[in-house]
Formats: C-alpha cells, sequence, structure tokens
C-alpha cells in the first residue's frame, strides 16, 4: 500500500499547482446552453438507410449486367468457327510451309538471343572467379 499512497500523494502536490479560474463552471455552463440542440429524427435516418438501399441495388444491377454482358461475350467468342481460306490442297501446303518457315526463323531468333545472353552470363562467371582465385592467392 505504501506504493500507492506515494502515488496519490505525488498526484495530489501536481494539483495544487494547476490553477482553476473562479468562474469556469459558470462559463461551461453558458457555452452548454448556447450550444444548439439538434435532435436525430427517424426521417433522417430513413434518408440514409434508403440511399443505402439504392446504392446496394444499383451495385447489384451493375454486377448482373456486367456478368451476362461476359457470359454473352465469351458464349459468341467460343462459338465463332473459323470458315476456310484455302480452296486448294496445294494452297493448303503453301500456306503451312509459310506459317513453318516464319515459326522457325522466330525460334532460331531465339535461340540466338539465349546464345547471346549464356555467352554473356559465362564472359561474368570467368571474370568473377578470376577475381576470386587472384585474392585467395
Amino acid at each position: 500500500m505504501k506504493g500507492k499512497d506515494s502515488i496519490k500523494e505525488l498526484l495530489d502536490i501536481e494539483f495544487q499547482r494547476v490553477e482553476v479560474p473562479a468562474d469556469l463552471k459558470d462559463r461551461l455552463m453558458q457555452s452548454i446552453e448556447d450550444e444548439p440542440i439538434t435532435q436525430t429524427t427517424k426521417d433522417n435516418i430513413r434518408k440514409i438507410d434508403f440511399s443505402v438501399k439504392s446504392i446496394a441495388v444499383a451495385a447489384s444491377l451493375l454486377l448482373i449486367i456486367s456478368l451476362t454482358g461476359g457470359l454473352v461475350y465469351n458464349w459468341q467468342r467460343e462459338s465463332y468457327t473459323p470458315t476456310d481460306t484455302c480452296s486448294t490442297p496445294e494452297e493448303v501446303i503453301y500456306e503451312t510451309q509459310r506459317v513453318y518457315q516464319i515459326l522457325a526463323s522466330a525460334l532460331n531468333g531465339g535461340v540466338s538471343q539465349a546464345k547471346l545472353h549464356t555467352e554473356a552470363a559465362q564472359n561474368k562467371t570467368k571474370e568473377i572467379f578470376d577475381q576470386i582465385t587472384i585474392k585467395h592467392k
């Protein structure tokens, strides 16, 4: 109990230093009386409730419309069947060869880029390895 008593004494000493104006109570009461009284009515609550409901309805409608549009779009996209573009087997063979050439050139370009990056990585690794071995000697 000795600790609580010492804290109480310290607080009492600090509160004695605080000066409270004599007319503080009167000023507080006057400011409370001057403050306009506002009451919340059920109409305000209903207006807020109505606005929340209308936002919820609008959001639901927007969600339904967007989902319906997305489903219709996907259904139309999936139901599309391409028409034949070649009329003779020779044209089919020619188009297939052209596509294979385009694909092969793209793959070769990718392979050459990969070789360049691999060589650069090997050179950098060799430089780092040489630096490490020089430091250890």
